[in-house]
């Protein structure tokens, strides 16, 4: 009942052409994972460095800023790399 794990992925084309794909093992997502979590995380050092240049004059836009930007990284990074 056990059947072995497929390493591809073949899906075939109403004009009959066939792609294959190797798919990635579990270890290969969770490191694409941690690389993209890092990366995040740099780019929010960044913008928290900024939003408090941008404290000097409010606050309150300072928090709004980091908010803003923080949403934009996180979700445009998926985005422009996808």
């Amino acid at each position: 009942m056990s059947a072995a794990r497929q390493n591809t992925l073949a899906i075939e084309t109403p004009e009959g052409v066939v792609f294959r794909y190797e798919l990635a093992m579990p270890v290969t997502r969770a490191l694409a994972w941690s690389i993209d979590a890092a990366a995040i995380a740099v780019m929010s050092n960044m913008v928290s460095k900024l939003a408090q240049i941008a404290g000097a004059v409010s606050a309150d836009f300072a928090s709004a800023l980091a908010v803003i930007l923080y949403f934009v990284i996180s979700v445009g990074y998926g985005i422009v790399l996808e």
